[in-house]
């Protein structure tokens, strides 16, 4: 189970460009030399992008936090050098091989929740570029009737746990078929400090306003290390 989960956790941040002799996962802790068991809690490591390597798919970032230096890989992106960015968790990934750029990394951190500093709470991530380059277009949120914000959400969170609720945002991240479900990052304007996590058999495309319905699930753990404070599940696109 352990394993199928963290080839999950990588296919959520796309495809592998190559295959690594060791995957590991990674912790919140600094130094990545003692990566233990990764974490969803919104604690946000903070860095300044010291190089840049482009490929068609995926931007590999060296990173200076604090003195200490480390590669990470995420989604295609536009990221300036000198930039502060902001992520949290990742897989640890030794002896990965990145075939495009004909380089091997000793060590590269797998990184799916990343954003700009300067950027607002749970605001503009790198994933705003589609696969080829073209930028996401957002559409204007459209609140349905009974729905809940999700800064309400995240203030009570026990007053929802295990009850079927209405959510209503903006998709900025959708991961398809992941352990047969979609997985869907659901933005409002509410003022929120995070994303919600959704599961669901529907579908919304990133820049798309949807609302949906299903019930919220507390303290869910999906196997190594992969833990949601919040996740809304089996939920219905309305």
């Amino acid at each position: 189970m352990g394993k199928l989960i963290l080839l999950a956790t990588w296919l959520i941040l796309c495809s592998c460009e190559s295959k690594p002799t060791v995957v590991q996962p990674a912790s919140q802790d600094s130094n990545i030399s003692n990566a233990s068991t990764p974490s969803t809690t919104e604690t946000a490591h903070e860095a300044i992008v010291e190089e840049i390597l482009q490929t068609t798919k995926y931007t590999y970032l060296f990173l200076d936090e604090g003195g200490v230096k480390r590669w990470i890989a995420i989604a295609r992106a536009e990221v300036n050098k000198g930039e502060k960015v902001k992520y949290t968790g990742g897989l640890r990934m030794a002896n990965f091989k990145s075939t495009e750029l004909n380089r091997n990394f000793e060590e590269l951190l797998l990184v799916s929740n990343i954003q700009r500093a300067s950027d607002r709470p749970a605001g503009n991530l790198f994933q705003e570029i589609k696969e080829g380059g073209s930028p996401i277009e957002k559409e204007k949120i459209t609140i349905a009737k009974g729905s809940i914000s999700l800064i309400d959400l995240f203030r009570s969170p026990e007053k929802y746990a295990g009850k079927k609720v209405l959510v209503s945002g903006r998709c900025i991240k959708i991961n398809y078929q992941i352990m047969g479900k979609n997985w869907i990052h659901l933005e409002d304007e509410s003022g929120a400090s995070k994303t919600l996590t959704i599961t669901s058999q529907s579908a919304l495309e990133p820049g798309k306003s949807g609302s949906f319905e299903g019930t919220i699930t507390l303290n869910k753990d999906f196997g190594a290390g992969y833990q949601y404070d919040v996740i809304l599940e089996d939920a219905v696109l309305k």
